[in-house]
């Protein structure tokens, strides 16, 4: 498992953000408001047998001088096929 923390700065960025995702994963879940927006992305290749996925967190901050917003990513995989990756989910 791998955890990512990036702060953005931009008018529009979670609005962009999570339009962005939805567009590259769309079967992607998304739980939205003003404050957070949630994004659950899960991913499954028959080629490799692998799976992999995303939760993704992106809050606006507190100030509205600045126009910020900080994203938490955090992903994991599994997978038994040629690759054969393992991130010890299944032992």
């Amino acid at each position: 498992m791998r955890y990512t923390k990036i702060e953005i700065n931009g008018l529009n960025a979670m609005v962009d953000i999570t339009k962005f995702i939805m567009e590259k994963f769309p079967r992607a879940y998304c739980s939205a408001n003003e404050k957070l927006n949630v994004l659950i992305v899960e991913d499954f290749s028959y080629m490799t047998f692998t799976t992999f996925s995303l939760a993704i967190i992106i809050a606006n901050s507190d100030s509205k001088k600045t126009n910020s917003v900080q994203l938490e990513i955090i992903g994991s995989g599994s997978g038994n096929g040629l690759i054969n990756f393992d991130w010890w989910k299944t032992r």
